[in-house]
């Protein structure tokens, strides 16, 4: 039975592999939003053993998921500090006694998940940068607009200005995550 699960990631094709990244995310995705703290932890580690698993083992893969993870995480921390975004329950982080907000757990976990995504199912976004950048001024503030309300976190008003920095990070991001995720043979 090892033997069989040690050559699953020798016997999917890439297209297949990106089909199943993606799915995987998905899931992981509803998790985040939908299931508590536990839940969505054991669906955030189950998504990077089986990612490590099946789809790739490249350690510099790695460790672009997780650069492109903690820095997406910062931007939200970011966000959440300036008050553009309030979590409900409120993350806080304490530096010199001052309490600093910064973005809940479920958050990273889904920046993980979707760090696992770069070079397989949103690869098609590579060298498209129009597209890239289409995603981010609609498809990511609209998700993140659905997840902040299904997560009981409130945008400061005017709610577009904290849609607009959110696309506006994307839009830098993106296209260096997805660049730097392409380029790791």
């Amino acid at each position: 039975m090892l033997a069989q699960i040690e050559q699953l990631p020798q016997s999917m094709t890439p297209n297949q592999k990106k089909v199943v990244n993606g799915l995987v995310f998905q899931i992981n995705w509803f998790a985040c939003i939908f299931a508590n703290t536990t839940v969505l932890l054991a669906s955030t580690i189950f998504l990077l053993l089986f990612h490590f698993a099946l789809i790739d083992r490249n350690a510099k893969q790695w460790l672009i998921l997780f650069f492109i993870a903690i820095i997406g995480y910062a931007a939200d921390s970011a966000l959440a500090a300036s008050g553009m975004i309030m979590f409900s329950p409120s993350a806080n982080l304490v530096l010199n006694g001052i309490n600093i907000a910064v973005a809940p757990l479920w958050l990273f976990c889904l920046w993980l998940s979707f760090s696992s995504c770069l070079h397989y199912a949103f690869s098609f976004l590579y060298q498209r940068l129009l597209l890239t950048l289409l995603i981010c001024l609609s498809v990511i503030p609209f998700n993140y607009y659905i997840g902040a309300n299904f997560r009981n976190a409130v945008f400061a008003e005017p709610s577009w200005l904290g849609l607009a920095l959110i696309a506006a990070y994307w839009a830098l991001l993106l296209p260096i995550a997805i660049r730097m995720s392409n380029q790791v043979k």
